[in-house]
């Protein structure tokens, strides 16, 4: 068992650092720190905890069970920590914080403008984003991320905010052959589907409804981000599904055909997702009100 009486609790802000990033000189370069020092530190906290902590896997590192147990609970006392400094009034252009957001690439293009704003008026917040994962909303409990950017999920212990509420189009290249006129429920089927590629180990809004009608799509090609639809959408006739949001954004800079839906599909709702622990802290609060005020949602 760790010795109490002889931790160092200005340590942690390094273990946190050391376990999110799972590796010593990409943590030193986070805290401007050089990477022998960074290997002290990581020495004293594995005699600290009487633990390694970190562990090489092939060639690189991952936590141990015991680190993975201390992240949230780090994340959360280093938080409850902060707020013990923070004033009575929050004020922006002194504050420095650095906030997560987790989405993908179009998620994250909601925030955008709100982002902007935020940073003009409190230029000391660092912004990280971090691509989604279908484990996002594990990742805000556990504190790795500020807040998190998707569907619908009402976990316990979280607040959310919708910024979206649209509906689906198809997204097509001008050479496809497919029309407004021509696309019907026989063409979506035959033609070749793409989509994120989280989404190939779930079953999608427009699969449950293809799969209630005893239909199914062919599904060809599984891209990481909506910024790379375009590219494999040229010259070929795979077809994209998306929210009109989403494709109206790819259509400013990209030649694609934006086509309405030939089946009825509910309604795509994209929500903001925060953690009860910062539900009431002044600094996220305003944070939360402009990202929300601002999306283009």
């Amino acid at each position: 068992m760790m010795n109490s009486s002889h931790k160092d609790l200005n340590l942690l802000p390094a273990l946190k650092v050391l376990l999110e990033e799972k590796h010593v000189s990409r943590a030193a370069t986070r805290l401007n720190m050089t990477q022998s020092a960074m290997s002290r530190v990581l020495a004293r906290l594995r005699e600290q905890f009487e633990d390694a902590l970190l562990v090489r896997v092939g060639g690189h590192y991952e936590l141990t069970p015991k680190a993975m147990d201390m992240l949230p609970q780090l994340n959360q006392v280093l938080f409850e920590a902060r707020q013990l400094w923070q004033p009575d009034v929050f004020e922006p252009e002194t504050y420095e914080q650095r906030v997560t957001i987790a989405g993908t690439d179009m998620d994250v293009t909601l925030m955008t403008e709100g982002i902007k704003v935020i940073q003009k008026q409190a230029p000391g917040i660092t912004f990280s984003i971090q691509a989604s994962t279908l484990q996002v909303l594990d990742t805000l409990v556990s504190g790795e991320v500020d807040f998190a950017i998707c569907i619908d999920d009402e976990r316990a212990g979280l607040h959310r905010k919708q910024i979206l509420s649209e509906d689906f189009v198809a997204v097509v290249d001008p050479s496809s052959g497919l029309t407004q006129s021509t696309f019907d429920l026989e063409s979506f089927l035959s033609y070749p589907h793409g989509l994120l590629n989280f989404a190939e180990q779930m079953q999608t809004t427009v699969d449950r409804v293809l799969a209630n009608m005893g239909k199914s799509r062919q599904i060809r090609l599984y891209v990481p981000t909506f910024a790379q639809m375009p590219a494999f959408l040229s010259g070929s006739s795979l077809i994209f599904t998306m929210p009109r949001t989403f494709a109206e954004y790819l259509q400013k800079t990209a030649a694609i055909t934006i086509l309405e839906l030939p089946i009825e599909i509910p309604r795509f709702e994209l929500y903001l997702y925060w953690h009860e622990r910062q539900h009431k802290s002044a600094s996220y609060r305003w944070i939360r009100q402009h990202l929300i005020q601002h999306s283009i949602g």
